[in-house]
C-alpha cells in the first residue's frame, strides 16, 4: 500500500482487534526524516504542542490495515506543512 509523499509508517498494532477486544486496529505515521529534522529544528517548543500545528506524527484507525492506512494517508494530506522560521532579515525585500 502506498503511504503520502513526506511521511512513513511508523507502526501499526492490531493486538487489542485480534484479542477481540476492540473492533479496529491503528497505524501510525511519521514525517519523512528530511521533514522530522525540520519540525525539531525549525518549530519552537509552542508550536510543536499546539494541536492546531504541523504534527509529527498521524494517527488512525481502521478494521484492516489497509482502511487504517487510507484514513491516516488522508489526514498526512490535510497536515499542515512545516515552514521555515522567519528570521530578522528575511522580509522578502532583497
Amino acid at each position: 500500500m502506498k503511504i503520502e509523499k513526506g511521511w512513513r509508517l511508523y507502526s501499526a498494532d492490531f493486538s487489542l482487534q485480534a484479542s477481540g477486544k476492540s473492533d479496529t486496529g491503528t497505524v501510525t505515521f511519521i514525517r519523512s526524516p528530511e521533514d522530522k529534522g525540520r519540525w525539531h529544528a525549525w518549530l519552537t517548543d509552542e508550536e510543536k504542542e499546539d494541536p492546531n500545528g504541523p504534527e509529527l506524527y498521524i494517527h488512525a484507525q481502521g478494521k484492516t490495515i489497509e482502511e487504517a492506512i487510507l484514513n491516516a494517508n488522508l489526514k498526512a494530506a490535510h497536515a499542515l506543512p512545516i515552514k521555515e522560521p522567519m528570521t530578522p532579515f528575511s522580509d522578502g525585500v532583497n
